[in-house]
């Protein structure tokens, strides 16, 4: 275990421990559960337990691109409409808000066992299991939770805390509490702090709702039975039976199409014998090289996922041709993804001939970047970081660009008065996100 991931594995225990000793509960998640919700949030992230450098046992990352298709494919039509009142008119416009990050929700909901959707001021919070402990649960359904949230203030040198604490009481009365902490280390779990001297000031320490049935959360998991512990109100990734495929799969790509992982590395075909910018090669090798293909293609700059089982060599001539044609323009549009697939590739086409072409789409496009990217509040980066890189997540945008959560609200709403325009709302979403995919293309150039 890395030392990243062993100060949050750390940290994590911290968090339960305090939620435990400030609230009185008992998580009723079994160890066996939590051990295993780990190990496929790990597979997930692409740190399986057995990559291996020594043994040169790498992941392609296999449980990744299956959630990304499934997401993908169960997305793919997806419309919500609500009218016929004032009321409806408004969750019209909360659904607006978080369409457009809809499928990568599913996508975490995939993996994670379960997500919870936690409805805040200003959006829906996406919530993954290292982030809440379960309380309480009826028939298989979660019922309490407690649930962390971390904000840093505008020096970067204070770090809060605070635990929220959904139950039912024994009156029927829902019941939420909030603690809070502050620390000067982003691991510590730090000291007591007044609610009111914290980025959440203005909440309630305790508050008691009546007349609620069904607990102030969202649950999304999988509907497969969870084996693992039948009791458990966890769910299981889509992935979760076939983990040790995944394993074999790791291995027999590291090992070059099927060594068995105690044998040596060796190579199946002399480089030679194929040089990849033209694959001019003979029918009968088409196999061997669509394999070798492959194996460049997945280490070329990281990792591009494969998300077409073919080994047709033409399909797989055109795969690689495409993904060295946008390397380039991948790298400089998503900075902070590690991981690329196709959709990728194609919209960095799509990107590099906006940047070429003119019209009147393309100067659309090209006005909201000249509205915005001599501002001195660094309005594109924001823009780029929180629809790009972030999914729209607020709280996500602030970690990543290390600023108080405030102030990147303060700056999203500035785009919006500057641009005279909502882009948090479709289809003027989209035109942003192509806006600030250009303008990272351009500046990177």
């Amino acid at each position: 275990m890395g030392l990243i991931a062993a100060v949050k594995r750390w940290f994590d225990m911290l968090f339960k421990s305090k939620a435990k000793e400030e609230f009185d509960i008992k998580d009723v998640s079994s160890p066996e559960m939590e051990a295993f919700v780990l190990k496929c949030a790990n597979i997930y992230r692409g740190r399986p337990h057995w990559v291996d450098t020594e043994a040169h046992i790498k992941t392609i990352n296999f449980a990744k691109a299956v959630c990304s298709e499934t997401a993908r494919l169960a997305t793919l039509a997806v419309g919500i409409t609500a009218d016929g009142s004032t009321r409806a008119k408004w969750i019209q416009e909360q659904l607006d808000k978080i369409y457009f990050s809809l499928r990568h929700w599913v996508e975490y909901g995939c993996a994670y066992v379960p997500l919870i959707l936690q409805p805040s001021i200003a959006s829906i919070d996406i919530v993954t299991p290292d982030r809440f402990t379960v309380t309480d649960q009826s028939n298989g359904d979660i019922t309490g939770c407690v649930f962390l949230n971390r904000e840093v203030d505008g020096s970067g040198k204070k770090y809060y805390s605070r635990l929220e604490y959904h139950r039912f009481l024994e009156s029927g009365q829902y019941a939420i509490s909030n603690r809070c902490y502050v620390s000067d280390t982003p691991e510590g779990d730090g000291k007591p702090i007044e609610i009111d001297s914290t980025p959440w000031a203005g909440m309630l320490e305790d508050v008691t709702i009546e007349n609620v049935t069904k607990p102030l959360f969202g649950v999304f998991r999988t509907p497969q039975a969870n084996n693992i512990d039948i009791d458990s109100p966890m769910g299981m990734p889509i992935f979760a039976e076939a983990i040790e495929e995944l394993k074999d799969l790791d291995i027999a790509y590291s090992r070059n199409a099927g060594e068995i992982q105690d044998s040596e590395r060796v190579s199946l075909i002399d480089d030679r014998l194929v040089i990849l910018s033209s694959i001019m090669v003979s029918q009968k090798d088409d196999g061997i090289i669509a394999t070798e293909i492959e194996k460049c293609i997945n280490e070329y700059e990281g990792a591009l996922f494969f998300l077409e089982s073919s080994k047709n060599l033409t399909s797989m001539r055109k795969i690689y041709s495409d993904f060295c044609a946008n390397s380039a323009a991948m790298s400089k549009i998503f900075i902070h993804r590690k991981f690329r697939d196709m959709y990728d590739v194609i919209f960095s086409q799509e990107i590099t001939n906006l940047a070429i072409n003119r019209g009147n789409r393309n100067d659309q496009i090209k006005s909201i970047i000249e509205a915005l990217k001599d501002d001195s509040d660094n309005l594109m980066e924001t823009l780029a970081v929180y629809l790009i890189d972030c999914d729209s997540q607020l709280s996500t945008t602030a970690a990543t660009l290390f600023l108080h959560r405030n102030t990147v609200t303060y700056r999203l709403n500035k785009i919006k008065q500057i641009t005279n325009t909502d882009f948090t709302l479709m289809p003027a979403t989209y035109d942003f996100y192509l806006a600030a995919a250009l303008w990272r293309l351009n500046k990177n150039s």
